[in-house]
């Protein structure tokens, strides 16, 4: 039954050129689609890794915003703070003038019911104010508690703080108010 032959070929077979075009083409078309697939890859892989990215640089410009806007808060604080410190301290030097202080008294007694009030004031204020308020309807004294400048009024259905200590505390609430 069968024997085997084995053919031998002294020489090569010469190429077939229709072949070697085929086989040129696929190569080109294999490393073509293998390039696109690449860079679709590439693409993919780089859109996720643009997207963690993107996030992250967000989430710290928002930290950063934040963190911005609560330093400006507490340095406003403390300006406004230091501000009204200062202010406080340099007008309690500061003399009112008489002209000022009888002013302050005159609109206090207008927006007051009743009549019969008692105006307190500092010792060194008494007598400037007692010759320049032109008011019958109260009695100037002199109180030890009162700073130059500031009064006190009192009547029998109202009252009015002509103090420094008030107009302060007044000032700090409209700043905390905002």
């Amino acid at each position: 039954m069968g024997t085997s032959r084995v053919l031998q070929f002294s020489q090569a077979l010469p190429p077939d050129p229709e072949w070697e075009q085929r086989l040129a083409e696929t190569d080109l078309q294999s490393y073509a689609r293998g390039v696109e697939e690449g860079r679709r890859h590439a693409v993919d892989e780089l859109t996720g890794q643009i997207d963690v990215v993107r996030m992250t640089v967000l989430a710290a410009v928002d930290q950063a915003a934040s963190e911005v806007r609560e330093q400006v808060r507490a340095d406003t604080e403390r300006i406004v703070s230091l501000a009204l410190e200062l202010a406080e301290c340099v007008t309690g030097t500061v003399p009112i003038t008489s002209s000022a202080l009888t002013d302050r008294i005159d609109a206090a007694l207008d927006s007051l019911e009743g009549s019969d009030f008692v105006v307190e004031v500092h010792a060194d204020d008494v007598e400037l104010v007692t010759g320049t308020l032109d008011d019958l309807r109260c009695t100037v004294r002199s109180s030890a508690v009162l700073m130059p400048g500031e009064a006190r009024i009192r009547g029998e259905w109202g009252s009015a703080e002509l103090t420094r200590a008030v107009a302060w505390t007044v000032l700090r609430e409209a700043f905390d108010a905002d």
